[in-house]
């Protein structure tokens, strides 16, 4: 599937370039010049458009500011493990709180969860499935972090004393071969 050339609104959305910058690089990459008017009016519409998402967010939710300090202490509270749950990154910094079924308002423990901020994106654009990040919320609070290789593992032990006796077997053997080889050509 070939690559869909960036728009002049998407390239203006990025805080890191200026308006300079955004010119040669949209020039680069689509051919076309671009005027620093066009570029202020993609931010304007970019912002507008913001704007307006944000209000329909709030409207949506039923409330005009997003608790996210609160929904962090509830789910600090119900969730001491502070991991991502998909991956389990535990750097304090990286660490968002996702609100499972979309809606800022929903503060309840078991509609939050712990997650990067690459694995909250992942998750808000539909790749993860909300049982699955519930199962993996669940699974990291049992644990607390610590791998478990008990269902892998249960008889390694076992297996490795076989595998020693086996090679010494097979070590001795070869000893006797070659024992066995040097006195057959000794008789010669």
């Amino acid at each position: 599937m070939p690559r869909r050339k960036p728009t002049l609104a998407l390239l203006a959305g990025s805080r890191a370039l200026n308006a300079k910058t955004l010119a040669v690089f949209f020039e680069k990459v689509t051919g076309r010049k671009v005027t620093q008017e066009e570029i202020q009016a993609a931010k304007t519409r970019l912002s507008r458009a913001s704007n307006s998402h944000r209000l329909k967010t709030a409207q949506f939710s039923g409330t005009s500011v997003r608790r996210q300090g609160e929904a962090y202490k509830e789910a600090a509270i119900a969730y001491p493990m502070q991991c991502c749950v998909v991956c389990g990154l535990q750097i304090a910094t990286c660490i968002t709180v996702a609100h499972l079924d979309q809606q800022a308002a929903n503060n309840s423990p078991d509609n939050l969860a712990f997650l990067c901020w690459t694995h909250h994106w992942m998750y808000d654009a539909g790749l993860y499935p909300i049982s699955a990040i519930k199962l993996l919320r669940t699974h990291w609070q049992e644990t607390k972090g610590v791998p478990s290789h008990k269902a892998r593992m249960k008889d390694a032990g076992a297996k490795a004393a076989q595998t020693r006796k086996r090679r010494a077997t097979a070590r001795k053997a070869v000893e006797t071969r070659k024992a066995n080889a040097m006195h057959s050509k000794k008789g010669r």
